[in-house]
């Protein structure tokens, strides 16, 4: 997702000559030392630009900071409310009744922010949170963290004609109601929003996409990555009807599908998470033939690593299977690889199918929701697979 958010922020301001912010809620994030860590790589163009809401209030004067849309600013909280912190902290967070507390300070070590649970709130993003000035006086207060964004996104915006993109469920919590006549809201649905990918389009939606999900037609319109979903969510009556269908782009990879290769070479691009499945492709690939010679390079990490490095010993693969890890530019292995193995239970379009495609690497993919469907043809640019058929991808890959 956030490759797919770098590449349309370039695009739109390298070819609509657009001004381009990506905003960033991390209050740990170094903006300037990631922005330059991103342009160095290619990963972000030189017209858009990163935006930290943390930064921007450490680095704001108090008047700006004033005008920060808020209610009563309040009391000054109580000095024996504070948590300690440690020296050189600019955030400490601790748990208490109701949710976390936290405290935020400036660089220079005065209060900007408490944060603090609502004990038997009903709301979820119920917070009291409080801004101090420079001295250390109480200057704004919200009652939910989702108004306290929404009051950072009105000074960001500042009454300019403006496109609001939001790309995940946790952003889309705040931006479904933040209503504003010069600003177009957009949620992108890169996922499928019910539990059971593989089970009725009418069957229980996804807890944590519920609350955007139930509240789709408040944005001015939402978009899918494939036609397929975007007919799946119209016959099922979670939007009115403002749907589009945009695909994410995958950049060309210049692969060159003349050059031999060898065709035991297998590749997968993919975090080691249960929702990928990588120990079927393993299962799958102990089913060809002892002698032969198929190999597989995984690139990837995560929570399953151990548990699939354990299955490997147990089928006997460990010459034939090879974990990488977590490896930069990985996608440019496709331009050596003969197929590439997508095995996941959901994607919202499964952009490395693309870059494989691109790369001249032939893509096995589960016929899963949402995505491979709509870029494969079966048997002339790639292979569709039964989604969770094991013994159909092994035939696959053999």
């Amino acid at each position: 997702m956030t490759t797919v958010v770098l590449q349309r922020s370039t695009s739109f301001s390298a070819l609509d000559d657009r001004l381009v912010t990506i905003l960033t809620l991390s209050p740990d994030l170094d903006v300037q030392a990631k922005e330059a860590e991103l342009r160095d790589s290619g990963r972000l163009g030189a017209d858009a630009h990163l935006r930290n809401l943390w930064q921007d209030l450490r680095t704001w004067s108090d008047e700006q900071l004033r005008g920060l849309r808020s209610g009563n600013p309040g009391a000054l909280i109580d000095p024996d409310e504070l948590l300690e912190r440690p020296a050189g902290r600019q955030r400490v967070r601790a748990k208490a009744e109701g949710g976390w507390q936290v405290d935020h300070y400036r660089p220079e070590g005065g209060l900007l922010v408490t944060e603090r649970p609502v004990p038997g709130a009903k709301r979820k993003d119920a917070r009291r949170i409080t801004l101090y000035d420079s001295r250390g006086a109480p200057i704004g207060r919200w009652k939910s963290i989702h108004s306290f964004y929404q009051a950072w996104l009105d000074a960001v915006i500042a009454g300019r004609q403006a496109y609001l993109i939001s790309d995940s469920k946790f952003a889309g919590s705040f931006v479904y109601d933040y209503r504003r006549d010069n600003v177009v809201t957009c949620q992108v649905m890169h996922t499928p929003y019910f539990t059971d990918p593989a089970g009725s389009i009418f069957g229980r939606l996804n807890k944590g996409k519920l609350e955007i999900v139930s509240h789709l037609d408040f944005f001015d319109f939402a978009v899918t990555l494939t036609d397929r979903q975007r007919t799946d969510m119209l016959e099922s009556q979670v939007s009115a009807g403002a749907i589009r269908t945009v695909p994410n782009f995958a950049h060309d990879t210049h692969g060159d599908p003349d050059t031999p290769r060898d065709p035991s070479h297998g590749a997968i691009i993919a975090r080691l998470s249960p929702e990928k499945r990588v120990d079927h492709v393993v299962r799958a690939l102990a089913q060809c033939p002892s002698d032969s010679s198929v190999h597989l390079d995984v690139y990837g990490e995560g929570p399953e690593r151990n548990g699939i490095m354990g299955l490997i010993d147990d089928l006997g693969v460990r010459d034939r299977v090879t974990l990488h890890g977590h490896v930069d530019h990985a996608k440019r292995f496709l331009q050596d690889a003969s197929f590439l193995v997508l095995a996941s239970r959901f994607e919202g379009q499964g952009l490395v199918v693309s870059e494989a495609m691109s790369a001249g690497c032939i893509p096995i993919a589960y016929d899963f929701k949402y995505g491979p469907a709509d870029i494969i043809t079966d048997g002339r640019d790639g292979f569709l697979v039964p989604a969770g058929d094991i013994d159909a991808l092994a035939a696959a890959i053999r």
